[in-house]
Protein backbone atom coordinates (compact mmCIF):
# COMPACT_ATOMS: atom_id res chain seq x y z
CA UNK A 1 0.00 0.00 0.00
CA UNK A 2 0.68 3.59 -0.49
CA UNK A 3 1.97 5.67 2.54
CA UNK A 4 -0.69 8.65 2.34
CA UNK A 5 -3.18 10.12 4.36
CA UNK A 6 -2.64 12.76 7.57
CA UNK A 7 -1.01 12.12 10.70
CA UNK A 8 -2.47 12.13 14.06
CA UNK A 9 0.23 15.07 15.43
CA UNK A 10 -1.88 17.32 12.51
CA UNK A 11 -5.26 16.74 14.33
CA UNK A 12 -3.23 17.16 17.59
CA UNK A 13 -1.89 21.06 16.56
CA UNK A 14 -5.20 21.60 14.59
CA UNK A 15 -7.26 21.01 17.88
CA UNK A 16 -5.16 23.10 20.04
CA UNK A 17 -7.38 26.18 21.40
CA UNK A 18 -5.00 28.36 23.16
CA UNK A 19 -3.94 31.86 21.49
CA UNK A 20 -1.59 33.02 23.73
CA UNK A 21 2.46 32.24 22.87
CA UNK A 22 4.16 29.52 24.74
CA UNK A 23 6.52 31.20 27.22
CA UNK A 24 10.15 30.80 25.72
CA UNK A 25 11.92 30.10 29.69
CA UNK A 26 13.55 27.42 31.44
CA UNK A 27 13.54 26.25 34.88
CA UNK A 28 17.24 25.56 35.97
CA UNK A 29 16.57 25.59 39.89
CA UNK A 30 19.17 26.63 42.16
CA UNK A 31 21.30 23.92 43.70
CA UNK A 32 24.13 22.10 42.18
CA UNK A 33 24.35 20.40 39.11
CA UNK A 34 25.00 17.26 38.97
CA UNK A 35 26.81 15.82 35.45
CA UNK A 36 24.31 13.77 33.24
CA UNK A 37 24.82 10.89 31.06
CA UNK A 38 22.24 8.70 28.81
CA UNK A 39 23.30 5.75 27.24
CA UNK A 40 21.27 4.11 24.36
CA UNK A 41 21.81 0.11 25.04
CA UNK A 42 21.19 -0.70 21.23
CA UNK A 43 18.76 -3.66 20.72
CA UNK A 44 18.56 -4.68 24.26
CA UNK A 45 15.68 -5.61 26.74
CA UNK A 46 15.84 -7.72 29.69
CA UNK A 47 16.82 -11.56 28.59
CA UNK A 48 14.14 -12.82 30.68
CA UNK A 49 11.10 -11.88 29.60
CA UNK A 50 12.12 -15.02 26.82
CA UNK A 51 11.39 -17.96 29.20
CA UNK A 52 12.72 -19.73 25.86
CA UNK A 53 16.24 -18.83 26.87
CA UNK A 54 18.75 -19.37 29.24
CA UNK A 55 20.66 -16.67 30.88
CA UNK A 56 23.09 -16.30 33.99
CA UNK A 57 21.44 -14.09 36.84
CA UNK A 58 24.36 -11.92 36.76
CA UNK A 59 23.52 -10.76 33.15
CA UNK A 60 19.65 -10.13 34.14
CA UNK A 61 20.24 -8.45 37.05
CA UNK A 62 22.43 -6.01 34.66
CA UNK A 63 19.36 -4.70 33.73
CA UNK A 64 18.42 -3.55 37.33
CA UNK A 65 17.77 0.03 37.53
CA UNK A 66 19.75 2.22 40.75
CA UNK A 67 16.88 0.80 43.14
CA UNK A 68 17.62 -2.97 42.50
CA UNK A 69 14.43 -2.95 40.05
CA UNK A 70 14.54 -3.79 36.40
CA UNK A 71 11.59 -0.69 34.88
CA UNK A 72 10.02 -1.64 31.26
CA UNK A 73 10.31 0.97 28.81
CA UNK A 74 7.99 0.73 25.93
CA UNK A 75 9.27 1.99 22.57
CA UNK A 76 7.67 2.66 18.85
CA UNK A 77 9.74 0.59 16.85
CA UNK A 78 10.99 -3.31 16.08
CA UNK A 79 13.89 -4.34 15.22
CA UNK A 80 15.18 -1.15 13.58
CA UNK A 81 15.38 2.46 13.54
CA UNK A 82 17.34 3.36 16.63
CA UNK A 83 17.25 6.86 15.66
CA UNK A 84 13.53 6.60 16.22
CA UNK A 85 13.60 5.78 20.12
CA UNK A 86 16.20 8.67 20.47
CA UNK A 87 14.34 11.14 18.84
CA UNK A 88 11.58 10.49 21.02
CA UNK A 89 13.51 9.93 24.49
CA UNK A 90 15.46 13.35 23.25
CA UNK A 91 11.85 15.62 22.39
CA UNK A 92 9.34 13.97 24.41
CA UNK A 93 7.02 13.97 21.23
CA UNK A 94 5.79 10.17 20.29
CA UNK A 95 6.49 9.06 16.88
CA UNK A 96 3.54 6.98 16.80
CA UNK A 97 1.77 10.18 16.16
CA UNK A 98 3.42 10.84 13.09
CA UNK A 99 1.91 7.70 11.32
CA UNK A 100 3.51 5.97 8.43
CA UNK A 101 5.99 9.05 8.50
CA UNK A 102 7.43 7.78 11.85
CA UNK A 103 10.64 6.58 10.36
CA UNK A 104 11.23 10.30 9.00
CA UNK A 105 11.44 12.30 11.70
CA UNK A 106 14.98 13.19 11.37
CA UNK A 107 14.80 14.70 8.12
CA UNK A 108 11.12 16.14 8.86
CA UNK A 109 11.65 17.75 12.34
CA UNK A 110 15.03 19.02 11.91
CA UNK A 111 15.01 22.15 13.22
CA UNK A 112 11.36 22.40 13.90
CA UNK A 113 11.52 21.27 17.64
CA UNK A 114 11.57 23.66 20.53
CA UNK A 115 11.95 22.51 24.37
CA UNK A 116 14.11 18.96 23.94
CA UNK A 117 16.34 17.74 26.31
CA UNK A 118 19.48 19.10 25.32
CA UNK A 119 18.23 22.48 24.63
CA UNK A 120 16.98 22.88 27.92
CA UNK A 121 20.02 21.52 29.65
CA UNK A 122 22.28 23.84 27.50
CA UNK A 123 20.34 26.88 28.23
CA UNK A 124 20.61 25.88 32.19
CA UNK A 125 24.43 26.12 31.38
CA UNK A 126 25.10 23.05 30.55
CA UNK A 127 27.73 21.26 27.61
CA UNK A 128 25.98 19.29 25.57
CA UNK A 129 27.89 16.38 23.78
CA UNK A 130 26.53 13.48 21.71
CA UNK A 131 28.47 10.60 20.90
CA UNK A 132 27.32 8.47 17.83
CA UNK A 133 28.67 5.15 15.97
CA UNK A 134 27.15 5.99 13.04
CA UNK A 135 28.39 8.85 10.05
CA UNK A 136 26.38 12.33 11.28
CA UNK A 137 24.49 12.52 8.14
CA UNK A 138 22.82 9.07 8.47
CA UNK A 139 19.77 9.06 8.56
CA UNK A 140 19.62 12.75 9.11
CA UNK A 141 20.74 12.14 12.91
CA UNK A 142 23.18 14.29 13.26
CA UNK A 143 21.53 17.48 11.83
CA UNK A 144 18.68 16.64 13.75
CA UNK A 145 20.43 16.01 16.89
CA UNK A 146 22.06 19.57 16.22
CA UNK A 147 18.86 21.49 16.01
CA UNK A 148 17.49 20.35 19.55
CA UNK A 149 20.33 21.58 21.08
CA UNK A 150 23.77 19.41 21.11
CA UNK A 151 26.49 21.68 20.55
CA UNK A 152 28.93 19.09 19.85
CA UNK A 153 28.67 15.52 17.85
CA UNK A 154 31.49 13.01 17.40
CA UNK A 155 30.76 10.45 15.08
CA UNK A 156 32.12 7.24 13.62
CA UNK A 157 34.37 9.48 11.43
CA UNK A 158 35.58 11.51 14.46
CA UNK A 159 36.52 8.44 16.42
CA UNK A 160 37.72 6.77 13.08
CA UNK A 161 35.80 3.56 13.86
CA UNK A 162 34.14 1.53 11.88
CA UNK A 163 30.27 0.42 13.49
CA UNK A 164 28.65 -2.96 13.42
CA UNK A 165 31.89 -4.71 15.41
CA UNK A 166 33.29 -2.35 16.96
CA UNK A 167 32.76 -3.18 21.35
CA UNK A 168 30.98 -0.73 23.20
CA UNK A 169 33.66 -0.02 25.37
CA UNK A 170 35.44 2.10 22.23
CA UNK A 171 32.68 4.30 22.22
CA UNK A 172 32.21 4.71 25.97
CA UNK A 173 36.17 4.71 26.51
CA UNK A 174 35.44 7.70 24.31
CA UNK A 175 33.10 9.46 26.17
CA UNK A 176 35.65 8.62 29.25
CA UNK A 177 38.34 10.47 28.09
CA UNK A 178 36.42 13.53 26.58
CA UNK A 179 35.19 13.74 30.83
CA UNK A 180 38.49 13.62 31.89
CA UNK A 181 39.03 16.77 29.40
CA UNK A 182 36.26 18.66 30.47
CA UNK A 183 36.95 18.21 34.25
CA UNK A 184 40.36 19.66 33.72
CA UNK A 185 39.15 22.40 31.83
CA UNK A 186 36.00 23.27 31.90
CA UNK A 187 33.69 24.27 34.82
CA UNK A 188 30.09 23.46 33.25
CA UNK A 189 28.19 21.02 33.88
CA UNK A 190 28.03 18.28 31.33
CA UNK A 191 25.43 16.20 29.72
CA UNK A 192 26.95 13.50 27.21
CA UNK A 193 24.14 11.23 25.42
CA UNK A 194 25.75 8.26 24.23
CA UNK A 195 24.64 5.35 21.34
CA UNK A 196 26.26 1.97 21.72
CA UNK A 197 26.06 -0.42 18.57
CA UNK A 198 27.56 -3.75 19.28
CA UNK A 199 24.06 -5.96 20.45
CA UNK A 200 22.79 -4.94 16.37
CA UNK A 201 22.13 -7.34 13.95
CA UNK A 202 22.82 -9.54 11.63
CA UNK A 203 23.51 -12.77 13.88
CA UNK A 204 24.49 -15.20 11.44
CA UNK A 205 28.51 -14.44 11.84
CA UNK A 206 29.99 -14.08 15.74
CA UNK A 207 31.30 -10.83 17.05
CA UNK A 208 32.53 -12.71 20.04
CA UNK A 209 35.70 -14.28 20.20
CA UNK A 210 35.49 -17.21 22.49
CA UNK A 211 38.69 -16.16 24.05
CA UNK A 212 37.01 -13.07 24.79
CA UNK A 213 33.79 -14.95 26.14
CA UNK A 214 33.77 -18.96 26.56
CA UNK A 215 31.11 -20.52 24.22
CA UNK A 216 27.63 -20.19 26.31
CA UNK A 217 24.67 -21.74 25.18
CA UNK A 218 21.73 -18.95 25.96
CA UNK A 219 19.38 -20.66 23.49
CA UNK A 220 19.50 -23.74 20.39
CA UNK A 221 18.56 -20.89 17.85
CA UNK A 222 22.24 -19.70 16.78
CA UNK A 223 20.98 -16.16 16.13
CA UNK A 224 19.60 -15.67 19.73
CA UNK A 225 22.68 -17.53 21.18
CA UNK A 226 25.13 -14.71 19.28
CA UNK A 227 23.00 -11.99 20.05
CA UNK A 228 22.89 -13.19 23.74
CA UNK A 229 26.74 -13.13 23.60
CA UNK A 230 27.11 -9.59 22.14
CA UNK A 231 24.64 -8.51 24.94
CA UNK A 232 26.72 -9.88 27.87
CA UNK A 233 30.01 -8.14 26.43
CA UNK A 234 27.63 -5.10 26.43
CA UNK A 235 26.59 -5.23 29.65
CA UNK A 236 29.90 -5.58 30.81
CA UNK A 237 31.15 -2.75 29.31
CA UNK A 238 28.61 -0.65 30.56
CA UNK A 239 29.16 -1.91 34.31
CA UNK A 240 32.58 -0.80 33.63
CA UNK A 241 31.34 2.82 32.43
CA UNK A 242 29.10 3.01 35.63
CA UNK A 243 32.28 1.51 37.99
CA UNK A 244 34.46 4.86 36.49
CA UNK A 245 31.38 6.88 37.46
CA UNK A 246 30.93 5.14 41.11
CA UNK A 247 34.91 6.31 41.55
CA UNK A 248 34.58 9.49 40.42
CA UNK A 249 31.13 10.85 40.71
CA UNK A 250 32.42 14.08 39.92
CA UNK A 251 32.31 17.74 42.29
CA UNK A 252 28.33 17.50 41.81
CA UNK A 253 27.88 13.98 41.61
CA UNK A 254 26.87 12.44 38.78
CA UNK A 255 23.24 10.48 37.17
CA UNK A 256 23.79 7.80 34.18
CA UNK A 257 20.06 7.07 32.67
CA UNK A 258 20.03 4.16 30.25
CA UNK A 259 17.20 2.46 28.28
CA UNK A 260 16.97 0.15 25.53
CA UNK A 261 15.84 1.50 21.55
CA UNK A 262 14.05 -1.77 20.56
CA UNK A 263 14.34 -5.23 20.39
CA UNK A 264 16.40 -7.60 17.39
CA UNK A 265 15.19 -10.13 15.01
CA UNK A 266 17.43 -12.20 16.60
CA UNK A 267 14.39 -12.22 19.11
CA UNK A 268 11.45 -12.00 17.30
CA UNK A 269 9.83 -15.35 17.46
CA UNK A 270 10.40 -15.92 20.72
CA UNK A 271 8.26 -12.80 21.18
CA UNK A 272 5.47 -14.20 18.39
CA UNK A 273 4.86 -17.17 20.58
CA UNK A 274 4.10 -14.88 24.01
CA UNK A 275 2.31 -12.56 21.71
CA UNK A 276 0.03 -14.65 19.43
CA UNK A 277 2.10 -13.61 16.67
CA UNK A 278 2.81 -10.97 13.99
CA UNK A 279 -0.26 -9.32 14.70
CA UNK A 280 0.82 -7.71 18.25
CA UNK A 281 2.44 -5.29 15.96
CA UNK A 282 -0.58 -3.49 16.17
CA UNK A 283 -0.24 -2.96 19.90
CA UNK A 284 2.68 -0.62 21.22
CA UNK A 285 2.08 -1.82 24.98
CA UNK A 286 2.97 -5.66 23.51
CA UNK A 287 5.93 -7.39 24.43
CA UNK A 288 7.59 -7.05 21.06
CA UNK A 289 7.85 -3.25 21.92
CA UNK A 290 8.89 -3.81 25.42
CA UNK A 291 13.07 -2.62 26.40
CA UNK A 292 13.68 -0.73 29.60
CA UNK A 293 15.29 1.58 31.32
CA UNK A 294 17.50 2.37 33.97
CA UNK A 295 18.52 5.83 36.52
CA UNK A 296 22.34 5.17 38.40
CA UNK A 297 23.10 8.19 41.10
CA UNK A 298 26.56 8.87 42.29
CA UNK A 299 27.89 10.79 44.66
Amino acid sequence: SIPIGRIRIADHVDSVSSTAAFADTVDCGTGNKPDLFMVLAETQTEPKIFPQVTVPEALQDSFASGDGKIHPLYVETFGGGTWVTNFSVMTGLSTADFGWQAPYVTQLMEGRVRGALPEVLARCGYRTVTVMPMMYNFVNEGPLLKSIGFQEIYDAAAMGVEPLATRDSVYLDFAEKLIAEHRRTDRRPLFVAIQTLFAHSPYDHPHVDDSELPPTAYSADPKANEYFRRVTMARADFATFLDRRKVDPGPSGSVVADYGDHQGEATRDFAFELSGGPQAFADFRSILYRTYFGIHAFG
